[in-house]
């Protein structure tokens, strides 16, 4: 039989029918969506997340009958769990991909072992950015660094960003740290980073044959690479151009 019972939350359809449906004919000027956890937990479900999100914001917009309806999304914070990574590369992508939408980057106000961190102070405040930005047109970035090109230059691998509040920085005025090179072969290298006005340059790449490069691509990832605001820059994967 159904151990879950008739109106269960994670019964299809009933969050719809309890939380969006009695509200459909209201006025909204924007959704905020911190939710992902449970889509997380496996490569399949990763996968089926793929498709789920872009159905999810698309219904959304048809229930309130606004198609440019801003979505605002909080990308997963760290936690040692072994396929975030993947899924915030997920959202990065929804990022840039799907129109009208934001991300919250938050990596650096997680909880290794709390799937709901208690800073939720950063959270709201970024989602507040983002909420001026996409839904009141206020010209101020809406949120950290989102990479943008990874190219190979003659004093290595430079990695180009955008969304920066007049220059990149880091958290603690270290070096910037968190970036692997990945080798075609598959082998992960530590890199090491210097910053740029609005780049990043790894330098003495450890393989003559570079195809990739992350960041912050650890469960609970060592990065610290913000813009001059302190606002996070997003986790990566990017390919390298020649």
């Amino acid at each position: 039989g159904d151990q879950l019972g008739y109106n269960h939350p994670f019964k299809p359809g009933f969050m719809w029918r309890a939380a969006l449906h009695p509200i459909r004919n209201s006025a909204v000027r924007g959704i905020l969506w911190y939710q992902g956890e449970s889509n997380a937990e496996s490569p399949s479900r990763v996968d089926q997340h793929a498709s789920l999100f872009p159905l999810l914001v698309q219904d959304t917009r048809n229930t309130f009958g606004q198609a440019h309806l801003p979505f605002l999304f909080v990308q997963l914070p760290a936690m040692g769990r072994p396929h975030w990574p993947e899924f915030r590369e997920q959202q990065r992508g929804f990022s840039q991909q799907i129109p009208h939408v934001g991300m919250a980057v938050t990596i650096d106000v997680g909880h290794p072992t709390d799937v709901h961190p208690r800073r939720k102070r950063p959270v709201g405040i970024r989602l507040a950015r983002l909420a001026m930005h996409v839904s009141y047109g206020q010209s101020q970035a809406p949120t950290g660094p989102i990479i943008k090109r990874a190219s190979m230059q003659s004093g290595g691998i430079e990695l180009e960003f955008e969304n920066i509040q007049s220059k990149l920085s880091t958290s603690d005025q270290e070096p910037p740290r968190g970036f692997e090179i990945i080798a075609c072969d598959g082998a992960v290298h530590m890199a090491e980073a210097q910053l740029l006005e609005g780049a990043v340059l790894l330098i003495g790449a450890p393989t003559q044959d570079p195809c990739e490069v992350r960041y912050a691509w650890k469960p609970v990832p060592d990065c610290n690479l913000t813009d001059s605001h302190g606002l996070p820059a997003s986790p990566f994967r990017i390919r390298i151009e020649r």
